[in-house]
């Protein structure tokens, strides 16, 4: 019975000391042979942490002897032409499934609660923000004060439904990183940033972000690739030299125009 307990503490010590550091395994389509990065957000940088190389399975592995410290980090793809967010936190031990043919969708993972619930999370949000925004486009052009009040109806109920899932994700998840509990009380941890053209208020980019002061400014400048020239100019313009958070926006009514919700469209956490 001793020699019993002395393997099974053994077995337990050797465990333990496997799972100390961290080990992410990355595979990611079409990409073989090339390196992919492990970055993180750093105010105003995304310092380059890690980097693998694919092997001809698409797979890689990030590896380091250190736990990392938690929040959203960055999966970078070859060339760093773009990247895709996970989270990481208690949870250093996991397996990462992405293609950039379905990347809109989420990445899948494996042994990873908090990615699970982080992708969950971003998807139905962005689902919330496509309506609520439909929603609004409909009320600028709502043609009487009957056809308003309905849309604002369905705004208001868009809304609740927004509150609900909140409270929800807040109540089954407390210790999760995505929510943030203290005395039973969740407060703001991240935050989504939203980009749409200003002709039929569509949304072009979606970035989630750690909810910091600046959060809003840096999330613009990740944005900013993706807005046509005409437009990026005014943007960058409003960035320069601001010291707080702000709207920013193109002319209105211009084709090229764009507008950064500053503050989100939709309240997340």
């Amino acid at each position: 019975m001793k020699k019993a307990l002395i393997f099974t503490g053994l077995l337990w010590s050797l465990t333990a000391a496997a799972q100390t550091g961290y080990e992410i395994n990355v595979t990611f389509k079409p990409f073989k042979n090339q390196y992919i990065y492990l970055g993180h957000y750093f105010g105003k940088s995304y310092p380059i942490i890690d980097s693998a190389m694919l092997d001809e399975n698409s797979q890689a592995s990030f590896k380091g002897t250190k736990a990392l410290s938690g929040g959203i980090y960055l999966v970078g793809y070859p060339n760093k032409a773009g990247f895709f967010e996970i989270l990481i936190d208690k949870q250093q031990h996991f397996s990462v499934v992405a293609d950039t043919a379905t990347i809109a969708k989420g990445a899948s993972y494996v042994n990873s609660p908090d990615n699970v619930l982080f992708t969950n999370y971003q998807q139905r949000m962005s689902a919330f923000g496509r309506a609520i925004s439909g929603l609004q486009a409909q009320l600028k052009v709502a043609a009487n004060k009957a056809d308003s009040a309905k849309i604002t109806e369905a705004l208001t109920a868009e809304d609740k439904q927004v509150g609900n899932y909140r409270e929800e994700l807040i109540n089954n998840n407390p210790d999760a990183l995505l929510t943030t509990k203290n005395t039973g009380v969740a407060y703001l941890n991240h935050t989504t940033h939203t980009l749409s053209e200003n002709r039929h208020g569509l949304i072009v980019d979606v970035h989630t972000t750690q909810a910091t002061g600046t959060a809003e400014r840096e999330a613009a400048k990740v944005m900013m690739p993706v807005v046509p020239e005409e437009a990026a100019g005014v943007l960058r313009e409003r960035l320069a030299g601001s010291g707080r958070a702000r709207p920013v926006a193109g002319r209105p009514g211009d084709q090229v125009g764009v507008t950064l919700f500053a503050t989100t469209t939709v309240p997340v956490l």
